[in-house]
């Protein structure tokens, strides 16, 4: 084996699918490890992957005692002119703090305090060349007190935690999952700044600037996860550049994948809240077509990003921007119904007049007020955030970087993805009109 890989999260949705991709291209070159929150659970959870990893590791980043206990990171407030400054920074190709040279010595003093610290992930670091860091709490739906503890602290934290022990072992190659979600609420939240075009397409130059711990905590922790990882990155670079070690610390390339809507077959049994889109589609949970549009990418495509930005030898550190196309609900239904007549029932008919009706402003004023009496307090925060809001993205830096990488067919996507859904018992066999009395509504 020429390198050995480590995928955090191994049972997520992402993760398996790292592991799957690694295996399927690599396996004679690459040896894999991973981590995971229960390897008893992960047998039973990916029984197709499992045997794929080399050494499984149990790391939660739920965990207080797998958090930091380090030195304490500096609190970094995620305002709006502090994002505008790193973009700004980014854009100049400049290292974040780089005319604080008078705080140059603090930081080589600060950082040198890596070395003599330790954490979970310390044992499944060593000997790798590679660290893909996808593993990250996922919900939108959480109760305030617990924002902090759940959410925004296992995503800063366990971020750096895992760097730190990048750091140790001498790795000098990571990838991130990011997410959309840090590049922008707009078209995701409804929410549009007064000076910018309306039909904005956004880049990997975007930073999210809108959300709060209390409006949208998930994509706060996203945001200020992968924010706090570039912030270290640039410190650790700067302290290896001051250094004079004879090269024995080398600086960190971090290559950050920022997905869209990822959609695509299932390694795992457990929904990932993605799918829950094509779920309440087919069950009949929005009854009439609706102005929703989801820019979508396949969970197998965003695997092979992740390997291949790595692999590559002369990626550069950067944000990468993973999206295919964006598609309306009017496109998913009509591909559902075309290859799956067992969902007709509750589907939406894109060509029926009640769809022409609803598919507008004023459809969207009604899907808000319908909204508003669901059970599922997740749907009725989605539907009000979401409906009427369109997404424009510019892919091509990846598509650069990985020689023209060609997207799988949200056609294909949704396809493989509804098979999944129903396989693992997330869909019925069919559905009925008397189905949508059952449901979660």
């Amino acid at each position: 084996m020429s390198k050995t890989c480590l995928v955090t999260g191994g049972t997520s949705f992402v993760g398996s699918h790292i592991i799957n991709y690694l295996h399927e291209h690599y396996k004679n070159e690459i040896l894999i490890k991973s981590t995971t929150r229960n390897i008893q659970k992960a047998m039973n959870e990916i029984p197709e992957i499992y045997p794929f990893v080399s050494e499984w590791f149990e790391a939660d980043l739920c965990k207080p005692e797998n958090l930091i206990n380090e030195e304490q990171q500096h609190s970094v407030n995620l305002t709006q002119n502090f994002t505008q400054n790193l973009t700004q920074n980014l854009k100049n190709n400049k290292t974040i703090n780089q005319n604080k040279e008078d705080n140059e010595m603090n930081e080589l003093m600060n950082i040198s305090t890596i070395f003599k610290t330790s954490s979970v992930f310390d044992k499944a670091c060593e000997n790798c060349n590679i660290v893909f860091h996808v593993a990250s709490n996922y919900t939108m739906i959480i109760k305030p007190e617990e924002v902090n503890e759940k959410l925004i602290k296992p995503a800063i934290e366990g971020t750096l935690k895992v760097i730190r022990s990048c750091i140790r072992n001498r790795i000098n190659t990571i990838v991130l999952t990011s997410s959309f979600a840090a590049i922008t609420e707009h078209g995701l939240s409804g929410k549009v700044h007064q000076n910018e075009e309306k039909d904005r397409i956004y880049t990997e130059m975007d930073w999210n600037v809108d959300s709060t711990p209390l409006s949208n905590p998930y994509y706060y922790s996203k945001t200020k996860a992968e924010w706090m990882a570039w912030e270290f990155v640039e410190k650790w670079n700067r302290f290896c550049k001051i250094n004079n070690d004879g090269g024995k610390n080398k600086p960190i390339k971090l290559i950050v994948v920022n997905p869209t809507i990822i959609l695509g077959p299932l390694f795992t049994k457990g929904l990932n809240q993605s799918h829950m889109i094509l779920e309440w589609i087919i069950k009949g949970y929005f009854i009439v077509m609706l102005n929703f549009n989801w820019c979508i990418v396949d969970v197998r495509d965003v695997a092979k990003v992740h390997v291949e930005l790595a692999l590559k030898e002369n990626t550069p550190s950067g944000r990468y921007l993973c999206g295919n196309e964006t598609v309306s609900m009017s496109y998913i239904s009509t591909i559902i119904r075309h290859y799956f007549p067992e969902y007709h029932a509750l589907v939406p008919n894109p060509r029926n007049l009640l769809s022409h009706l609803t598919e507008n402003g004023f459809g969207d004023f009604l899907a808000k007020l319908v909204a508003k009496t669901y059970k599922d307090p997740y749907l009725t925060q989605y539907v009000q955030s979401n409906v009427g809001q369109i997404v424009k993205i510019d892919n091509r830096k990846v598509k650069t970087v990985l020689d023209n990488l060609n997207y799988i067919s949200v056609e294909q996507t949704i396809v493989d993805s509804v098979k999944d859904l129903k396989r693992v018992g997330h869909l019925p066999p069919q559905t009925t009109l008397t189905s949508l009395f059952n449901s979660k509504l």
